[in-house]
């Protein structure tokens, strides 16, 4: 029993030195011209002491970087979360999505760490973000109006819940409507394909008689040139 103690003990140790010594990859930079790799670094354990330093991170693609970010903030290690998410916007600079879209985690980080102040800051900055995704900017301010004014808040989501409702109760309607052109479209559907057997049936009736006057005209025409024929 002493001996497993004393193994965890070490293994407690080791494990997070091993981690801490852990460097950056090796890179190869991608040339110029080219696009960044997701094979330049392997996939992300946010459990590790290793954090991947800011020049690992600029060969990286956008969505990669987004998605460290992300995997950080699923494991609660929210610091980690919000060092990959600032790089991103420094980084990502000239995209007006991604920097909107990640000012908006990191203020959402601060909100939940109850860091009020620095969550307003970045949810300003998406607000003053030209270019930024309309969605992001309602979410943004929506959370600044939950920290600012609580009342104005309750008025916005309010709202929100009333367009959800009016889009929920405009789908059903819009639903129940194509369900209905639907069934009257498989009516005429049927009603054609009855309406198309019907006159398959009479088109082949009218064929078989055809046949039948066809045969009993040829045979008058054999009896009357029979009995034209000069008896021998």
């Amino acid at each position: 029993m002493r001996k497993i103690i004393i193994f965890f003990f070490i293994l407690n140790i080791v494990a997070p030195i091993n981690a801490m010594i852990v460097k950056d990859p090796k890179m190869k930079p991608p040339k110029e011209g080219e696009p960044a790799s997701t094979e330049i670094l392997p996939p992300y354990n946010p459990y590790s002491l290793y954090v991947p330093s800011k020049d690992v991170l600029k060969q990286l693609p956008v969505d990669r970087v987004l998605d460290i970010a992300a995997t950080a903030y699923a494991a609660n290690f929210l610091t980690k979360s919000i060092y990959f998410y600032t790089n991103a916007i420094d980084i990502f600079a000239k995209d007006a999505k991604t920097v909107a879209w990640a000012n908006y985690e990191v203020g959402f980080i601060y909100f939940k760490k109850n860091q009020k102040k620095l969550a307003l800051e970045h949810f300003d900055k998406v607000l003053q973000l030209k270019n930024a995704p309309a969605v992001v900017q309602n979410l943004a301010r929506m959370m600044s109006s939950r920290i600012r004014n609580k009342k104005e808040f309750d008025t916005l989501k309010k709202q929100e819940d009333v367009l959800f409702l009016a889009d929920k109760k405009a789908r059903s309607v819009l639903d129940k409507q194509i369900a209905k052109e639907e069934k009257t479209a498989e009516k005429l559907q049927r009603e054609l394909s009855k309406e198309r057997k019907t006159r398959e049936k009479e088109e082949i009736r009218i064929l078989k008689e055809a046949e039948k006057e066809k045969q009993r005209l040829a045979k008058e025409e054999a009896k009357k040139l029979k009995a034209t024929e000069p008896v021998k």
